[in-house]
Order: C-alpha cells, then sequence, then structure tokens
C-alpha cells in the first residue's frame, strides 16, 4: 500500500458523518432555482446539515424552504434566529414571495401568541 492510499484510508477512517434521519423534499417551491432546489434536498435527505453559499446565491430563499419543508410535516412553529439586519430579507422580500409569512418576536409570550407559524428574532434576544 502506498502512503497516499494509506494516507487517505486514515482520513477516511477519521471522518464522521451523522447518520441521515433527514426527510425527502415534497412540493419545493417553484420559485426556486436548480441550485437552490440540489441544495435544499441534499440538505433535507442529511437531517442536519450548513449551507455556505456565495453572497447572492439565494441562502435565505433555502433557509425558508427548509422551514416550509419542516413545518409542513411537524405542524410546530420554527424559527430563524438572525442578525437584526437580515430579518428585513425574511420578512418583507423573501418571505412574502415564497407565501411565507415571518412574525418577528421578542419573546416566548409573543412566540407563542403569534398567528403565523413562521417566527424569526435576532441573536440579541437568545442570548
Amino acid at each position: 500500500m502506498s502512503k497516499l492510499t494509506e494516507y487517505q484510508e486514515f482520513l477516511k477512517n477519521k471522518v464522521q458523518l451523522s447518520a441521515g434521519g433527514g426527510l425527502d423534499a415534497l412540493n419545493l417551491h417553484s420559485s426556486l432555482f436548480p441550485h437552490q432546489r440540489d441544495a435544499v434536498r441534499w440538505a433535507l435527505a442529511r437531517g442536519k446539515a450548513l449551507l455556505v453559499m456565495k453572497f447572492g446565491m439565494g441562502k435565505t430563499r433555502c433557509q425558508i424552504e427548509l422551514l416550509r419543508q419542516v413545518q409542513a410535516r411537524t405542524g410546530r412553529k420554527v424559527l430563524v434566529i438572525c442578525p437584526l439586519g437580515v430579518r428585513h430579507q425574511f420578512m418583507h422580500e423573501d418571505g412574502p414571495a415564497m407565501d411565507v409569512e415571518f412574525a418577528y418576536v421578542r419573546d416566548d409570550t409573543e412566540a407563542q401568541a403569534a398567528e403565523t407559524p413562521f417566527l424569526i428574532t435576532n441573536y440579541e434576544r437568545v442570548r
């Protein structure tokens, strides 16, 4: 066995992958571009995933679609925690474009009272 092959085997044995447990992508929103659909399908199938995409590639839309998929299956409220400046993108741009209404919540009481299952707050609120 060559040193390179030996090293590749060593690395392969070090990599720990989570045990799936994900979801099938059902009825993805029609506004998603092909690369966004692929990212959402991949993340859903994994169950746990980090989407790393360049600026302008549609991370927010991917996140919203992931939320839609999870909420549709669980029937529970879902929460986005993000920088305050990003809230506008979810609430006034991509959310409405994807037929999703977000409620900005500052505490548990507001979260419980929200009429939409899609909640959003900023980092400072959850410290």
